[in-house]
């Protein structure tokens, strides 16, 4: 297979918005039909259950609108490396999920 050789930069437009939108409904449609017994099986992760994947998939478009929508940010966070930025990332993650372990599976898809 031949690489393009078109160089990819903030003025080069791609078409993801549709195809991303597609991804999500069908996502939706996925976990709007589990069964309890769904939301509660284990996963890869030995300490997440389903429902706390989709959380996690939540807070992700969630942080996406605060920032892009409504220019919302926290304060910043120095981080000097790039195992404090997988820390960081991993620790806002677990916090999110956590949380959301007291919320219906019914709220997380709605």
């Amino acid at each position: 297979m031949r690489m393009s050789s078109v160089q990819l930069d903030a003025t080069v437009h791609i078409p993801v918005l549709e195809p991303l939108r597609r991804v999500n409904a069908a996502l939706l449609d996925l976990v709007r039909s589990f069964t309890a017994d769904d939301w509660r099986r284990p996963t890869v992760h030995p300490d997440r259950t389903v429902k706390d994947l989709t959380a996690h998939l939540l807070q992700g478009s969630l942080s996406r609108v605060s920032i892009m929508r409504d220019g919302y940010r926290l304060p910043s966070t120095t981080v000097t490396n790039l195992e404090a930025l997988i820390a960081l990332i991993q620790r806002t993650n677990r916090e999110f999920m956590t949380t959301m372990r007291w919320v219906s599976p019914r709220i997380l898809t709605r």
